[in-house]
């Protein structure tokens, strides 16, 4: 009682003291508690209750601030209030001093998917104290043999003195163990109460390994002695045993942390023992390497470990002097790969990474050759000593918020750091073992805004520092709460449309941001302005125009495409405080955003026939490129036409076209082309007329008769047989009007050919056409005979005829233009015709020429007036006029073109009834004209004609119509080489715009020219 009383009397006085001398200390904020279990700023009432707790015991109410978290509360390191240190528990008469912590995050750049970079730093910093921290140390020292050199082991007992003077302080509450090893381990042993060096050993006994005891401690390291080989494992197995004795108090109330020296790499192993197992003594190998970092990963688990690698034996260069780096690495976990040549020297030394595992080290010193040994040994105890007097040691967590997570760089380094980890299920980053000291400690990791939000938004939930004092009392304190400026996060946008039209495409559809802001700040709405690709404001008024009306994009195209334009959305952050993130930008704007719009436009396609076979146009030829993609769907509205059929292949999007009539007029199909949701076009494929048609004996109407044989379109009267068959089942639609490559190969008849033998009374067939003229082909041989061919008008009035007999002295001949009718006035004609009693006669096809005028309107395009003779001319074919080159008729073209030369004469019978061999003659002479070929100039091999045109014909390009008879051969105009394979007609254009045109045979059959085709274009 009498006790008691003294004590409040004591208080009495000393309030009153404390009144009189400081009138104004009831208002004054202080940096330092007197009781470590308060806050550390308060005013004159706390100083009276923490002492009345000293006098008289604590009460049971609890005065702590935990502080607030959440987006709208943060405590600021800056402020005196905030930047105190709040410690709980703990009884000892230390004055916590105050600890700093700030963090910032520094706007960096955006990765590639546009998300933003941030740098997060969290600093710790305390003021320096002359006492340890609660902590055990535990000194491993390499003594192998070579440690004697050059005064390592020396300078590494002096520095460890020093340490241990530095750290066992009077009032401290710090512990050191010493271990050594060379081949093999053992500890130090200390009496359990005074603390005093007893020997070095591999079991505890009745002593302790730790001791508070400077001079003891000192007495320790002072029985080093270098001899032995390097058993690292050893090392790390015994320091670990001797951590394993701290019991559970010990643990809770202080740090472990294990320094390990050595000067050179691992040349035997202990397997997970203390002593020599095996090895080369005198070189590393995987396992010795393998062995001693698996005992530092074992070590590490409840120890912080720094390294020292004291090697001054080596050069940087030197095998020996990478293994031990990696060793004792501080930046990653690594596997060996080490190689020795038979003689046990290096090979080769390599290491990887293993990143499933983080580094045994949290620092590593190194000291190589060229330092000052004995300084850099003292420099880098005293640091370590430092490290251990600090205010406190603690962990850092930091917690993040949802929309940001960490890069993936940020990860690896929280991998490979042994005393950081991330919790991704709590989304929390942890340092551990970070100290309070003068010198400021910074942990930094890179963060990635993911999320969908703009404006203003804190980068974390909250930080904290959860630490002992090295007076032995828990603290924890709140870091700062930066704050970010998060740009909008746009989504590329994508639309369809036709030509012409004009759509609103809401680009903020598919974006997700919303407006963020914290207390303090102020965030603008958001604006859309269109731009370049690099950001740049612009405006587009080209082929297409765009434009932002109430925050939607109007455009319209003019041209069929995919169009790309660019649109920045843009926001302002007006008020801002000191927590803003350094770099970050108040004007917020998104990446510039890319709009794809593809805008469909149906381009209408004539295509022209010359032949009567089914045509094909592969998919290439008839659609563009977005008509041609497989999302694409294409109907064909009217498959049946006036003169043909129109098929699609809806695989391959090619169309057939099969013609059903001889034609003189333009079939148009109407095809329905859906490109989107949004857009579907109608496209009309139009059918038109060559200048010349040619249609096989055969040619069908496509219907059938009654035994179910296609019906044809020349009607043959009774007693006409087929023969043949079909070569040529379709066309490609290539080459020049009259020229299709499916024809190039047909060096007889490309079908069948319709014949007959009249009997007693003649033999008819009939067709009709339209046009200015027709050539009616036939083979002739020395079986054929007279036949007439007869031209009717609509009126039944006969304008033209013809009796030609088509016999053939000199062997079999096939596609003979044997009639040739032509200079009609364009019109619908029949055609019939008659083979005389007890004559022979073929009928293998007709040319009709010029069936359409090319004045007729095609509705190509809606915005001009296109005509046959456009298209013609756009194929090079317009106004063309065909001459025939036949001897017989030569000289009636002579106010057109000459053409002198030799040519071929085919055997022939004269009047007095003898055979004539085949031989040469002038072109147009009396022979040719009368016994000719009449019809046709033939070139024998080697002959050579040359055809020159009036100056008064006008020209565009020019087009010979050539064919083989025999075989195989070429023809060669203008030193132009073509080869021949084909017994029709067809057409080669003449390179160049010479009057004079040279024809040579430079094959090996005859060649025959049929036709000169002027074109004259428009």
């Amino acid at each position: 009682m009498k006790d008691r009383l003294t004590k409040l009397f004591t208080t009495f006085l000393a309030v009153v003291l404390l009144v009189g001398m400081s009138p104004a200390a009831a208002s004054t904020a202080y940096a330092a508690s007197w009781n470590s279990g308060a806050v550390a700023s308060f005013s004159l009432g706390d100083k009276l209750s923490g002492l009345w707790d000293r006098l008289f015991g604590s009460s049971n109410k609890d005065d702590s601030n935990p502080g607030q978290t959440g987006q709208t509360e943060e405590k600021d390191s800056t402020e005196q209030v905030g930047n105190q240190l709040t410690a709980n528990g703990g009884t000892s008469n230390s004055t916590p001093k105050d600890i700093a912590l700030t963090k910032t995050a520094t706007e960096k750049e955006k990765d590639n998917a546009g998300n933003q970079i941030f740098d997060i730093s969290l600093g710790v910093t305390g003021d320096k104290v002359n006492t340890a921290r609660p902590v055990d140390v535990t000194l491993v020292m390499d003594v192998s043999g070579s440690m004697g050199d050059n005064n390592k082991m020396s300078d590494t007992k002096k520095a460890a003195n020093d340490f241990v003077d530095s750290v066992l302080t009077e009032g401290s509450s710090a512990r050191i163990s010493v271990v050594k090893f060379s081949s093999n381990a053992s500890a130090a042993r200390f009496n359990s109460s005074t603390g005093s060096y007893r020997d070095y050993s591999t079991n505890q006994g009745q002593y302790a390994y730790y001791s508070n005891n400077a001079q003891e401690v000192k007495k320790a390291i002072s029985k080093l002695n270098a001899d032995g080989g390097t058993n690292t494992e050893a090392g790390a197995v015994m320091a670990k045993n001797v951590t394993d004795t701290r019991d559970q108090n010990r643990k809770k109330e202080s740090d472990s942390i294990v320094i390990f020296l050595t000067d050179g790499e691992p040349t035997f192993y202990s397997n997970d023992g203390v002593n020599q197992a095996g090895g080369i003594g005198y070189r590393c190998n995987n396992t010795t390497f393998s062995k001693a970092t698996s005992a530092f990963k074992k070590l590490k688990e409840e120890s912080q470990l720094y390294s020292i690698g004291f090697l001054t034996a080596y050069s940087t260069d030197d095998y020996e002097y990478n293994i031990c780096e990696h060793l004792l690495s501080d930046s990653a976990y690594y596997n060996p790969n080490i190689i020795l040549n038979r003689n046990n020297t290096y090979y080769s030394v390599n290491f990887t990474k293993n990143e499933s595992e983080s580094a045994n080290f949290t620092t590593y010193y190194g000291i190589k050759q060229g330092d000052n040994a004995s300084e850099k040994i003292n420099s880098i105890y005293d640091d370590l000593a430092n490290k251990i007097k600090v205010l406190a040691s603690g962990t850092i967590v930091d917690k993040i918020p949802e929309g940001f997570e960490l890069t993936d760089d940020a990860l690896a380094a929280i991998q490979a750091d042994a005393n950081a980890e991330y919790d991704a299920t709590n989304r929390t980053v942890t340092y551990k073992n970070v100290e309070a000291g003068e010198n400021t400690v910074t942990k930094t990791f890179e963060v990635k805004y993911v999320g969908d939000g703009y404006g203003a938004a804190y980068t974390n939930v909250e930080a904290k520092y959860n630490a002992t004092l090295y007076t032995g009392n828990t603290v924890s304190k709140d870091f700062p709460k930066p704050v970010a400026g998060l740009h909008p996060k746009t989504q590329p946008d994508t639309d369809s449309t036709s030509v012409g039209t004009t759509i609103t495409v809401d680009v903020r559809g598919n974006d997700k941001f919303e407006k963020l802001t914290v207390d303090g700040y102020e965030v603008s709405d958001y604006t859309i302005v269109l731009t370049d690709k690099d950001g740049n404001p612009t405006t587009y008024d080209g082929d297409f125009t765009a434009s932002m009306v109430d925050g939607k994009l109007q455009f319209k195209s003019t041209t069929a495409g995919t169009k790309e334009l660019y649109y920045v959305v843009k926001a302002n952050i007006t008020k801002t405080d000191d927590k803003f993130a350094i770099n970050g930008k108040t004007e917020l704007a998104s990446q510039p955003t890319k709009v794809t719009i593809d805008v469909y436009g149906t381009a209408n396609k004539a295509f022209v026939v010359d032949f009567g076979k089914p045509v094909t146009y592969t998919a290439d030829k008839v659609f563009d490129e977005n008509e041609r993609k497989e999302s694409t769907t294409i109907d064909l509205t009217n498959p049946s036409g006036t003169y043909g059929n129109m098929s699609l292949n809806k695989t391959n999007k090619s169309i057939t076209y099969t013609l059903k009539a001889f034609m003189d007029g333009v079939d148009e199909f109407i095809f329905n082309e859906q490109f989107s949701d949004k857009v579907t076009l109608q496209k009309s494929i139009f059918m038109v007329p060559a200048s010349s048609i040619y249609y096989e004996d055969n040619f069908s109407d496509g219907t059938t008769d009654e035994n179910g044989n296609l019906n044809t379109v020349i009607k043959y009267g009774a007693g006409w047989d087929v023969t043949g068959e079909d070569k040529i089942d379709s066309i490609l639609g290539d080459k020049e009007y009259g020229s299709d490559t499916s024809y190039a190969n047909n060096l007889h008849d490309s079908g069948t050919v319709h014949y007959v033998t009249a009997g007693d009374t003649a033999k008819t067939a009939e067709f009709e056409f339209t046009g200015t003229g027709i050539d009616i082909y036939s083979r002739v041989s020395s079986e054929t005979g007279t036949v007439t061919a007869e031209v009717y008008n609509k009126s039944g009035e006969r304008v033209a005829r013809q009796i030609i007999n088509s016999v053939s002295v000199d062997g079999t001949r096939y596609q003979i233009p044997v009639f040739t009718f032509s200079k009609l006035e364009r019109d619908t004609y029949t055609v019939r015709i008659t083979v005389n009693a007890g004559e022979t006669y073929y009928l293998d096809g007709v040319r009709i020429y010029s069936s359409i005028n090319e004045n007729t309107t095609v509705n190509l395009d809606k915005d001009k007036n296109t005509t046959v003779g456009d298209i013609y001319n756009k194929d090079n074919e317009a106004n063309a006029i065909l001459y025939h080159l036949r001897n017989r008729s030569l000289s009636s073209m002579s106010n057109v073109f000459t053409l002198t030369g030799k040519n071929w004469i085919t055997q022939y019978e004269n009047s007095q009834g003898q055979k004539v061999v085949a031989h040469e003659a002038d072109v147009g002479s009396r022979e040719s004209r009368v016994f000719g070929p009449t019809n046709e100039i033939y070139l024998q091999k080697g002959q050579k004609v040359t055809l020159t045109l009036k100056d008064t014909v006008q020209f565009k390009s020019l087009q010979l119509g050539v064919k083989t008879i025999e075989g195989a051969s070429k023809v060669t105009i203008n030193e132009t080489e073509t080869t021949l394979n084909s017994a029709t007609d067809m057409f080669v254009k003449v390179n160049g715009t010479s009057r004079t045109i040279t024809i040579e045979n430079t094959g090996s059959n005859i060649v025959s020219l049929t036709y000169l085709k002027v074109v004259q274009g428009k």
